[in-house]
C-alpha cells in the first residue's frame, strides 16, 4: 500500500513537472516574425498602431530599435515608448522624434497556435489541481504511517 501511494505521488509530481515544462516551451514557441525598417509617422504623445500591432495571440519582444528619418538611433523612454503588450509605439513629447515626419522601427513578435494556447491553459489550472491533490496525498501517507 505504501508503495502504491509513493508511486502515485511520483506520478503526480512527474506529470506536474511535464505539464509545466510543456507550457513554458509552448509560451516561448510560435510563429516568430521579425519586422525591420517599418516606417511610421511619429506624433508626439500619440500611440501609433504599427502594421502588426494588436494581433490576437501575439507576444511582442520587449526590445525594439527606433531610428529617426536621418538614421539616428533613438533612446527608449527618452524619445519613444514601446508598448510590448500590444506592439504599439509612442513618440515622447520633447524627445528626438518630436516634430519628425517619419521614423523606422524594428521589432519582433510571435504568435501561438491553438494547441500551444491549450497547453498554456492546462498549465494555468495545474496549481489548483495540485492544491487539491497534495492534502489528499498527505492524509493517505499519514494513514499509512499510522497503520505501521
Amino acid at each position: 500500500m505504501a508503495r502504491a501511494v509513493i508511486a502515485l505521488v511520483a506520478i503526480v509530481a512527474v506529470g506536474a513537472i511535464a505539464v509545466w515544462g510543456l507550457s513554458a516551451a509552448a509560451a516561448s514557441a510560435g510563429d516568430q516574425r521579425t519586422i525591420t525598417d517599418e516606417s511610421w509617422t511619429p506624433e508626439a504623445g500619440t500611440v501609433t498602431q504599427l502594421e502588426h500591432s494588436g494581433l490576437a495571440h501575439a507576444y511582442y519582444d520587449e526590445t525594439v530599435t527606433v531610428e529617426d528619418s536621418n538614421g539616428n538611433l533613438m533612446d527608449a523612454g527618452e524619445d519613444y515608448v514601446w508598448y510590448e503588450a500590444n506592439g504599439t509605439v509612442k513618440a515622447v513629447t520633447g524627445g528626438g522624434l518630436d516634430g519628425e515626419s517619419s521614423a523606422t522601427i524594428d521589432y519582433e513578435y510571435r504568435r501561438t497556435t491553438s494547441d500551444q494556447r491549450a497547453i498554456i491553459s492546462i498549465a494555468g489550472i495545474l496549481p489548483e489541481v495540485m492544491g487539491a491533490l497534495v492534502p489528499l496525498l498527505g492524509v493517505a501517507l499519514l494513514l499509512i504511517m499510522l497503520r505501521g
